[in-house]
């Protein structure tokens, strides 16, 4: 299946799955369902922030980026029947995402979602890969201090999976 999804403030969703499955016996039956997708967000939330000067927002700023996420995985199964008290079931699921934080902005005219992107209209931004933190000035030269949050990309990896074996001693049992 396809599906897409989309709201009125630009986020938006595309996912892409099937799934496969063969039986080579009566026995015997495996399949293999993946499954990618993306995931555009545009108010991703990253954090609060206290702050005198940031009148509008009750001196606090909210702080929002886009996240672009990207996901792949799958889901895999083998259930062979050796007699009819003695099963094998196998299931795996491998799954890998990526996500990458951008254009990190502040509210400024709640409860609206108006925001004013860093790096504009007065703020900077800056990243130091070292300690992989962002640093930002809401108000350049105004009286607002620096405030500083860590780089919240990832790079996820897992893989779960479970394997049963199932004997039945008395049959009901």
């Amino acid at each position: 299946g396809v599906g897409y999804w989309r709201n009125e403030i630009g986020s938006h969703e595309f996912a892409c799955e099937f799934e496969i499955e063969w039986k080579p016996s009566s026995q015997i039956s495996f399949s293999f369902g993946p499954e990618y997708s993306t995931n555009f967000t545009t108010f991703q939330w990253v954090g609060n922030y206290s702050d005198q000067y940031a009148f509008n927002t009750y001196n606090t700023r909210y702080l929002f980026a886009d996240l672009n996420q990207k996901t792949l995985s799958a889901d895999i199964r083998l259930n062979w029947i050796f007699t009819p008290t003695l099963s094998l079931q196998l299931y795996i699921q491998p799954l890998l995402s990526v996500g990458d934080y951008e254009k990190f902005k502040e509210l400024i005219n709640p409860p609206t979602l108006e925001a004013r992107q860093y790096s504009s209209e007065g703020t900077q931004i800056s990243y130091d890969a070292e300690s992989m933190t962002y640093t930002v000035d809401p108000d350049a030269e105004g009286p607002a201090e620096h405030f500083s949050f860590p780089n919240r990309d990832f790079n996820f990896k897992s893989l779960r999976g479970n394997l049963v074996l199932r004997w039945e001693a008395l049959p009901g049992s």
